[in-house]
C-alpha cells in the first residue's frame, strides 16, 4: 500500500527530535535516533545540533532534507511517529 501524506510544518524540537504537522490535520512526533542503526550517516543529527537544526520541509511536503546525504521520507515520521 503507498501513502501519500503531505506536510505542511515542520518543528526541530532538539536532540533528533521534530514535530510534523500534515495536510490532514494530524500531528506527529519522530525520534531520528530511531533511524541510525539502518541509516549511519543520521547520526550527525544527534551530534551536530546546528546541522539538525538546519532541516527543512520539502516544497511538496513529502520529505524533510538537511543535505544532499541526510533526508528522510514523510511517510516514515508518518508511519512510525507517535501522534500528538
Amino acid at each position: 500500500m503507498v501513502f501519500h501524506h503531505a506536510a505542511k510544518e515542520l518543528r526541530l524540537l532538539g536532540e533528533g527530535v521534530l514535530e510534523v504537522d500534515f495536510v490532514n490535520g494530524e500531528r506527529r512526533r519522530y525520534d531520528m535516533k530511531v533511524l541510525i542503526p539502518k541509516i549511519p550517516c543520521m547520526k550527525r543529527l544527534i551530534e551536530e545540533e546546528d546541522f539538525f537544526q538546519k532541516g527543512v520541509l520539502s516544497p511538496a511536503g513529502w520529505g524533510i532534507r538537511w543535505d544532499d546525504e541526510v533526508d528522510t521520507d514523510i511517510e516514515e515520521i508518518y508511519v512510525n511517529g507517535v501522534a500528538i
